[in-house]
């Protein structure tokens, strides 16, 4: 397996992984997936400012992740909101947990100080990840998504990831 940098070339295979988050489940919040037009638009707009990483095994994308602006106003430049996805068949195998120390080792390389995940409810698999890396729970949003008929809450995790001068 390997970790790389995005391509703008992987928005297809990108497209295929996220899709399952939206038709699915309530794992994203948006309604209808995105195409892969889309997807490559986003990946070119992330990744002007932030990283945004795949890994592939024999070829393909089998999970991706990518860190991102966690609020518009300037001051909140040293804080990054982190997502990660993974291909269902590749779920519990080290994938997310590689991604995501990736990710953090590249968001402190450029000067990021605190990680912000937020986490649809229920869903222990991304708790505990979130936990193995040290996020602390740090609130819940009760009933902020409607989804499938259904009402979601947002489990918010955040860490520091360099110490603050």
């Amino acid at each position: 397996m390997l970790i790389r940098d995005v391509k703008l070339s992987d928005a297809r295979e990108i497209t295929a992984i996220y899709r399952r988050y939206v038709t699915d489940n309530a794992v994203s919040f948006e309604l209808e997936p995105p195409d892969e037009v889309e997807m490559a638009r986003r990946i070119a707009k992330v990744t002007k400012e932030y990283p945004w990483i795949v890994m592939e095994e024999d070829g393909d994308v089998i999970g991706y992740a990518y860190g991102g602006r966690f609020r518009e106003r300037k001051a909140y430049d040293p804080t990054s909101e982190l997502s990660v996805y993974v291909a269902d068949v590749h779920h519990r195998k080290g994938v997310g947990k590689a991604l995501v120390e990736e990710l953090i080792e590249r968001l402190k390389a450029m000067g990021i100080y605190t990680l912000i995940a937020g986490v649809t409810l229920p869903n222990p698999g991304s708790v505990a990840l979130m936990e193995s890396f040290g996020f602390k729970h740090i609130g819940t949003f009760e009933n902020v998504g409607r989804k499938f008929g259904k009402w979601y809450s947002v489990a918010m995790f955040s860490m520091s990831i360099r110490d603050y001068d």
